[in-house]
């Protein structure tokens, strides 16, 4: 059996019980060694039941690697879950999201065009990164990607500049991996 890595503890409200019972060093013995350390140190019960839960998600297989047609799905509804832009254009960040197998982390920027011109709803600027990283055993089975997303139309922020996706105003410039 492999090394058994409870990604999933880190996002956990009881990681500093974790930490304390386990420590930084036991992340890579594989689970029976790692249950045995628990007995050992007579951990709290819901330090238990969250490596229980770790166990069932390292356990499912990895999710595959996307294809672009789903990586621009994916792209239409991050950008759907943002709602009309903030009277002060302030940056947005949602909260990371699991969909698929992957985390997500999307945010929407609003940038001075310059010269003085104030910034508005036509200057924005989407980022969403995507990875599988938490989901996966081995570093061959992980896949991550990201993408800048600008709106094609005349007279934002970078009209034309990068390939629309398919039916819609929405220019694309897709990164290789998770920055």
């Amino acid at each position: 059996m492999g090394k058994f890595y409870p990604w999933i503890l880190r996002h956990s409200p009881i990681v500093r019980d974790y930490h304390s019972t386990v420590g930084y060093r036991r992340l890579t013995a594989d689970y029976e060694a790692f249950i045995n350390h628990l007995d050992k140190h007579n951990a709290p019960q819901n330090v238990r039941d969250e490596c229980a839960l770790a166990k069932e998600v390292y356990d499912r297989p990895a999710p595959p690697k996307m294809t672009k047609e789903h990586k621009e799905e994916t792209v239409i509804h991050c950008l759907a879950l943002f709602g009309d832009p903030p009277p002060d254009f302030k940056d947005e960040r949602l909260p990371a999201f699991v969909k698929d197998g992957y985390r997500y982390y999307v945010r929407r920027s609003f940038l001075p065009a310059g010269g003085g011109v104030p910034v508005s709803e036509r200057d924005v600027e989407y980022r969403i990164q995507a990875t599988n990283s938490e989901f996966t055993k081995t570093k061959k089975e992980h896949h991550g990607w990201s993408c800048w997303v600008y709106i094609n139309r005349p007279g934002y922020l970078c009209d034309g500049r990068y390939p629309s996706l398919p039916n819609t105003d929405y220019g694309v410039q897709w990164s290789r991996g998770f920055n």
